[in-house]
């Protein structure tokens, strides 16, 4: 029986390229009895969808009437000014 983080690993992988026969029985199998690996798939599905739909109307990726609220803006500010501050690049 595969692990949960085998399956998060299988299944992030079938992103990118198909699954082996065995591949998709581990993980079927491992999905029948474990409700949060389930949940995992949903949300990988999802977003999954949400990429092929991108890729397919792309001019919905810069839609110039779609603005950050100040808050939101600041905060990413903020969030970046840390990364920075814990990071500092290397020259």
């Amino acid at each position: 029986m595969l692990s949960c983080k085998e399956v998060s690993q299988l299944v992030s992988a079938s992103v990118d390229r198909d699954l082996s026969f065995g591949e998709r029985v581990g993980v079927g199998l491992h999905l029948w009895i474990c409700n949060k690996c389930r949940k995992f798939v949903h949300n990988m599905t999802l977003i999954k969808n949400e990429f092929r739909q991108l890729k397919a109307e792309p001019e919905n990726l810069c839609d110039p009437h779609i603005e950050l609220s100040a808050a939101a803006g600041e905060r990413i500010r903020q969030k970046l000014l840390q990364c920075q501050c814990a990071h500092p690049r290397r020259t």
